[in-house]
């Protein structure tokens, strides 16, 4: 297991500190209809794991699935399903900040986070928390939550030079 993950047994929330969030169908920031649900409204991501973060994380009832490969030398990849609740009551909203190399973290929005479908990410330190849920044919199961999140996006040089190390709202070339 990477150096990566630590579960809070008291609240049962996991922090993975170099989450792997892949590109392309993998993620729905912004909560738009997808491939496979036109009419989906839920904003999500899917966070690869390793084989042993998997095995953890299932055998505590998070819903890890398995991806098969495509070639079938190579080993299945373990992902898990991780949804943001914008909306609902302020202690259950998530806090999701955007970092760059240079500058101070930003508090992003539900239009902001947005955006996040179409970076590049360099590091994601990501905090979920458990839903524990329960239906009335006693079918059970754990629905995972982003609680908080640092993203540092990747900067190309021409993005680059308008982030310094003491910005302030002066500084900002287009208020």
């Amino acid at each position: 297991m990477r150096d990566n993950m630590t579960i809070n047994r008291e609240d049962d929330t996991v922090v993975f500190n170099n989450a792997q969030i892949p590109y392309g169908n993998w993620r729905n920031f912004s909560g738009g209809p997808t491939r496979f649900n036109k009419q989906n409204t839920q904003r999500f991501f899917h966070l690869f794991l390793t084989d042993e973060e998997a095995r953890i994380l299932e055998a505590a009832g998070w819903n890890v699935k398995w991806l098969e490969p495509k070639n079938p030398s190579e080993p299945k990849q373990a992902h898990l399903q991780v949804f943001i609740k914008m909306d609902g009551p302020a202690r259950l909203q998530p806090r999701i900040w955007l970092t760059r190399k240079k500058g101070r973290p930003i508090l992003m929005d539900g239009d902001l986070i947005s955006q996040l479908d179409q970076d590049d990410f360099a590091r994601v330190k990501l905090q979920i928390r458990p839903y524990d849920w329960t239906l009335d044919s006693g079918v059970s199961g754990r629905k995972a939550f982003v609680k908080q999140m640092f993203v540092t996006v990747v900067e190309d040089d021409f993005a680059s030079e308008f982030f310094d190390d003491d910005e302030t709202e002066d500084d900002v070339p287009f208020a």
